[in-house]
């Protein structure tokens, strides 16, 4: 953990093993309670392949050579698709954070996509909104925030400023017929 902190991202362990230990088979080496197999368990449990990934300069096939992550079953593909499925694991590893950003903030639009709007809504109240965009809620009088998400320069934020807008003043945010 020390090793990570800094920083480090690998450690080479190299034990020593007692001498009443040893075999000519190694079978030592193989002992799920001995060092190397207890290292290389915590080391999976603290830093899963994906997480491996995300750094810069690491790539699928790094991560495949690594013994005790191990290659996933891709011998039924041919080397051009092996490399496409690895290529794919390091864009779903490297940006899932991103993705995952982006498809809560699309849920959140569709769950606010039919919420009305007040008709006597007052565009000028809502601290924040751009004059340009309250001038344009003025002149389209949208009914529903996802209307008003499909007016041409409207920003995400602007929703966001309307959607606060609507739970300051206690307007209910009850569906579109």
């Amino acid at each position: 953990e020390r090793a990570h902190a800094l920083g480090v991202p690998a450690v080479v362990l190299f034990p020593k093993v007692a001498a009443s230990l040893k075999t000519p088979g190694g079978e030592e080496a193989h002992n799920p309670e001995g060092l190397i197999p207890r290292a290389v368990a915590a080391l999976k449990q603290a830093l899963p392949a994906a997480e491996l990934l995300k750094r810069p300069g690491v790539s699928h096939g790094d991560v495949v050579a690594i013994e005790a992550v191990g290659a996933p079953a891709l011998a039924h593909f041919d080397a051009e698709d092996a490399e496409a499925v690895g290529a794919q694991v390091e864009i779903q590893a490297r940006y899932a954070g991103y993705i995952d950003r982006q498809q809560a903030e699309i849920d959140k639009t569709r769950a606010h996509e039919a919420t009305a709007l007040p008709r006597d809504l007052d565009f000028a109240a809502v601290s924040g909104l751009s004059n340009e965009l309250r001038g344009k809620l003025e002149d389209v009088r949208p009914a529903t925030l996802g209307q008003a998400s499909r007016i041409p320069g409207m920003t995400p934020a602007a929703i966001s400023l309307l959607l606060v807008h609507l739970k300051k003043t206690g307007a209910p945010l009850a569906k579109s017929a």
